[in-house]
């Protein structure tokens, strides 16, 4: 259909006209296409010449004037009137933005509109107009997570999508605060090497091994390529959307991606635009302790082209473990200390040129890990004659330049960062246990990890709307760290005893000891390195209703790394003082993608996949080493095969969503952590893994005005596809559940929104999670128990100042259920008893939050 042109021969309608014409011209275009639609053809548009634009003026000058009661309403053609099933009211004017400028009943003078010649069409029964809807609609989001701007409903693959507001409201700070509301998404912390297991689907990390999912701020990769040394968990503050993106992304994010991405997406600086907003939180947990939270964001525009947004958070977590030992007696050692912040720059000199940089820090530190060595949901540690400390920090910096070309937007993308985890646990309960209740601490594990890493990218990215669109580029990354670790036995009186450790040759000396006492094993990774070289792209041709997407990356990986070991077990087993071995693996592949996605109707999307991602591969470094063992120097890539099929449907007017998704993977050459005896834990590669599920989720918004019902669930079956023998030369048969893979899990929440008054509105929510049964490890060991958990928040806020005070109450874990979440057997052999060797973390008490916040728009 052809643009209207609104003019009479050369002389433009005044601007009250125009606007008038516009609108009753989208009424036209909305009902036109309507009819148009339901009689299967489109007539050419009908041809305007002087007349009609005289006709056009001249009525318009009529209704302008108040003149519009001498035209009959039988005269309003049918063709104004929408069809009774449509799912949105027609574009039009509303009667009551008519009725402004004319005398008489508005329904009235909405008929007599509709006898304006340009809208004129052939004879037709009259129609009455349908009731405008009440009710709201699910908005669309719109993400990211391809690399372009989509909305999540086009997407041909499963991601859960929630918003920086929603976290928030929930007082969700860290990753544990909002995984219960993913299905499929499980995390697991591991006390004894201080690294975190993200699972999606099943695809579960074992202790020590290379992650399985990506964490991602924007579209930089955070996490390590080789030995989940840090894994980084963003502050949630000031954010735009989190987006979990379910099975393999290899093809677009490279490395481990195996199962999935986490994507941390920060609120972006506005151009032209003041606002900010503060908050204050005072957090309290059942026999814990309570402790403030503080954070602010700024978005400051200088001029039209330039903008700056500041955002930062001062959190203390309260703590719940307490410690009772003869030598130490503490409460809540396990309160946690974390500040992090943000500063971006926007800077657009054209419409074509677009500039992003940005910085954000973050530092963690705790002087207790919160776990514990019992399986009594006891949060007091017996064990624990010495603190365990741990400090966490890293930085970013990026670079973002995009240049708009007619045909293709450049895109730029540069990052550079550091990482430290530095952890000294007291590793009593492992060694000793029941000297470590006496006071007596035998032993201690240190580990001390610096990485930095840089990353280039270069892609092309075609405009969206047309029936090809496109994407390619070229990616390039490289990773450098340097890994300490010693178990040692600490010596308070070493400086007076050195004198007799002096009668040593000094090459034993400098083996067996170190600043901090005796090393039982101390083993060292520097340099490690890891890079990253490939090609990638995709396309996607739509055809009518269907759009076929193809997409791949060919990639190049290598990791080197020499390992250098010494201590008095490695002295006493290997008859060497120091041993150094240089290590390296490569890899490369290439991983395709193919996804079709079927819009049957305009509320239904149906959509396949097959894709693939990979893992790196990495090197094997055993502090205390056996000399009769097969362990072996590296470990393999492992490859990851997703299958999924899924269906988007709305329904009564897109109030109701209904999404469900179905999905097989095959997972080869999985790596699995081994201890073999007395303590050498290393890598390797065992057969395939398979894994079954379904996810469905449910989106309603009520006939009550406000009310909102979301629930998703999932069921899954992850299990061992070949039989290999662990560490200890037992067999693990096939058809063993994977570690952290609940079959059941599901969330569901009910809330509540509303103003009164004119200048208060409040929300409320309430939120429910189950997970079911799980086992810490692969060979059945530590059974994580089925838990329910049921959240409330509650807000009051000032909508008609200002500024918008907003005064919160949250309250997590309501019905304090205490549940084992995690259970790590640090070695394979108990000295003493059963609980000896494990580390335990349940789930945390009941908190509740009281938190006040400032919006300045």
């Amino acid at each position: 259909m052809s643009r209207p042109t609104f003019s009479s021969g050369s002389r433009a309608l005044p601007f009250r006209r125009s606007t008038l014409c516009l609108a009753l011209w989208a009424g036209f275009v909305s009902v036109a296409g309507a009819q148009e639609q339901a009689a299967g053809s489109t007539p050419p548009p009908a041809a305007q010449d002087q007349s009609g634009d005289a006709d056009i003026d001249s009525a318009l000058d009529e209704i302008l004037n108040g003149d519009i009661g001498n035209t009959a309403p039988a005269e309003a053609p049918a063709a104004a009137a929408a069809p009774a099933d449509a799912a949105t009211p027609p574009a039009a004017a509303p009667p009551a933005q008519v009725d402004a400028t004319a005398p008489g009943p508005a329904e009235e003078s909405f008929e007599e509109l509709e006898t304006i010649p340009v809208l004129a069409r052939e004879q037709q029964e009259p129609q009455s107009l349908p009731e405008p809807s009440q009710r709201g609609q699910i908005e669309e989001i719109v993400v990211t997570a391809t690399k372009r701007e989509q909305s999540v409903r086009d997407i041909p693959m499963t991601v859960d999508v929630l918003t920086g507001d929603k976290l928030e409201q929930q007082g969700a700070r860290e990753l544990q605060d909002f995984v219960d509301q993913v299905p499929g998404l499980q995390i697991q912390d591991v006390a004894v090497t201080g690294s975190r297991k993200i699972v999606i689907r099943g695809i579960a990390p074992d202790n020590t091994t290379n992650q399985t999912v990506g964490v991602l701020l924007g579209d930089i990769p955070l996490g390590d390529p080789i030995g989940s040394y840090t894994v980084v968990d963003p502050d949630t503050w000031d954010l735009a959307t989190v987006e979990v993106l379910k099975g393999p992304q290899g093809s677009l994010f490279g490395a481990s991606s195996l199962a999935g991405v986490i994507r941390y997406v920060p609120q972006a600086p506005k151009l032209e635009t003041w606002e900010g907003k503060a908050f204050t939180e005072w957090a309290t947990v059942k026999d814990g302790g309570s402790a403030p939270t503080y954070g602010a964001a700024l978005n400051l525009p200088v001029g039209s082209t330039l903008a700056f947004r500041l955002s930062g958070v001062s959190e203390q977590r309260p703590g719940i473990i307490d410690i009772d030992n003869p030598l130490r007696q503490e409460k809540d050692v396990d309160e946690a200390r974390k500040w992090s912040g943000r500063a971006m720059v926007l800077w657009q000199p054209t419409d074509r040129l677009t500039v992003n940089a940005w910085y954000t820090a973050q530092e963690r530190k705790a002087d207790e890990a919160f776990y514990v060595t019992n399986f009594d949901a006891d949060y007091t540690r017996y064990d624990a004659p010495q603190s365990s400390p741990t400090e966490r920090y890293f930085d970013l910096s990026t670079l973002d330049v995009r240049y708009e070309f007619d045909w293709a937007t450049l895109v730029s993308l540069t990052a550079y960062q550091t990482k430290q985890n530095r952890f000294d646990f007291d590793g009593s309960y492992a060694l000793a246990a029941p000297l470590g209740e006496l006071g007596l601490t035998v032993g201690r594990t240190k580990r001390d990890v610096d990485a930095k890493g840089m990353m280039q990218e270069l892609r092309l990215v075609s405009p969206d709307g047309g029936d090809w669109t496109w994407q390619a580029g070229a990616f390039y990354s490289v990773y450098d760290a340097s890994v300490a670790s010693d178990i040692y036995t600490p010596v308070p009186l070493l400086p007076r005893l050195r004198a007799a450790f002096n009668l040593l040759p000094p090459a034993l000396r400098d083996s067996v000891l170190s600043e901090r006492g005796v090393s039982i094993g101390r083993q060292t990774l520097d340099p490690l390195e890891a890079s990253e070289a490939a090609l990638f792209g995709e396309l996607s041709r739509r055809l009518g209703s269907v759009t076929v997407t193809l997409g791949g990356r060919l990639y190049s990986t290598e990791v080197s790394g020499v390992s250098t070991t010494s201590g008095l077990i490695p002295v006493l087993t290997t008859r060497e003082l120091k041993s150094v071995e240089p290590l390296d693996v490569k890899d490369k592949g290439f991983s395709p993608k193919l996804a079709v996605a079927w819009q049957a109707t305009d509320d239904m999307l149906v959509y396949g996949s097959v894709s693939r991602g990979f893992q790196y591969g990495g090197v094997n470094a055993v502090a205390i080493p056996n000399p009769n063992s097969a362990v072996p120097p590296t470990y393999k890539s492992s490859t990851l095969w997703a299958y999924e099929a899924g269906v988007r449907t709305d329904w009564l007017d897109r109030s109701l969503r209904l999404d469900l998704s179905a999905y097989y993977q095959r997972w080869s050459d999985a790596q699995v952590s081994q201890v073999a005896p007395p303590a050498e834990a290393y890598i390797d590669n065992v057969g395939e893994v398979e894994v079954k599920g379904v996810e469905l989720s449910l989106r309603y918004l009520l006939p009550i005005e406000g009310l909102l019902l979301e629930t998703s669930g999932g069921y899954l079956d992850s299990r061992t596809a070949a039989e290999f023998k662990d560490g200890d030369g037992e067999p693990v048969p096939a058809g063993s559940t994977m570690p952290n893979a609940p079959r059941l899990q599901a969330s569901a929440s009910l809330s509540y929104s509303r103003l009164f008054s004119d200048v208060w509105s409040t929300s409320t929510a309430l939120q429910f999670s189950h997970n079911g049964f799980a086992w810490g490890s692969v060979q059945h060991q530590g059974r994580l128990e089925a838990r329910n958990m049921l959240n409330f928040n509650f807000s009051l806020t000032r909508t008609d100042l200002s500024f918008i005070p907003t005064l919160g109450l949250i309250v997590n874990n309501i019905t304090d259920e205490r549940k084992m979440v995690s259970a790590t057997k640090n070695a394979e052999d108990d000295t003493f008893a059963d609980l000896v060797n494990w580390t335990v973390g349940y789930t945390r008490p009941r908190a509740v939050i009281l938190r006040f916040g400032v919006d300045f728009k």
